[in-house]
């Protein structure tokens, strides 16, 4: 079973606040993945037909609750089980 990782950051122009991340995880097997990030908390992924689960995390709007620019930590739950970042070298 193959699993893949990426995410995508979203950004706007200064007149709309908005920071949000986009994480995918691939695995066909899974039957619920949530994605835990430091800033927005658990958040539940939606599974794609071809096996990527997907959730879009962050806060639109209000430029207040925005995170600081930082690294922040995250893993996946995957049927109950925390796991890393799988291509992560560590």
């Amino acid at each position: 079973m193959k699993r893949l990782f990426f995410m995508s950051v979203l950004m706007a122009g200064s007149s709309l606040a908005m920071a949000q991340v986009t994480f995918h995880y691939k695995n066909d097997s899974a039957k619920q993945v949530l994605v835990d990030v430091q800033f927005a908390g658990r958040q539940e992924m939606t599974r794609g037909a071809d096996g990527t689960w997907t959730a879009t995390v962050g806060v639109k709007g209000d430029a207040q609750k925005q995170p600081a620019p930082d690294m922040y930590p995250f893993c996946f739950i995957v049927d109950g089980v925390s796991v890393m970042h799988p291509q992560n070298p560590i």
